[in-house]
């Protein structure tokens, strides 16, 4: 993320379990206890980073609108991640290079 920040990139994150928020028998997927506990941890910037790295997040429970924004995701389109939907509502599916992403940026 540094190097997009050293971009001038910001990134505001949702939430969006790839395998939805419940599975075939009604309960809650690993995706979305994974994002619940990133979002409910107490550093969840540090938690994120850690998710992304492979490393274990602690697990958490707490009223986070995580159903909220994967419903969100769906209204826009979003099907995977990462998704980001620039603010003048474009969507860029897939990982974009930092360069990439700057280049397309200066170009809207």
């Amino acid at each position: 993320m540094a190097d997009y920040n050293d971009k001038g990139i910001t990134f505001r994150y949702l939430a969006y379990p790839r395998s939805g928020i419940k599975d075939q028998m009604g309960n809650y997927t690993q995706g979305f206890k994974d994002l619940r506990s990133v979002w409910c941890a107490d550093d969840p910037k540090a938690a994120m980073t850690n998710a992304k790295n492979s490393r274990n997040v602690a697990y958490r429970v707490c009223d986070k609108p995580i159903e909220g924004q994967f419903d969100f995701g769906r209204q826009v389109g979003v099907n995977g991640t990462p998704a980001i939907v620039l603010s003048n509502g474009m969507m860029v599916p897939g990982y974009q290079p930092p360069a990439q992403l700057e280049k397309l940026l200066k170009t809207l």
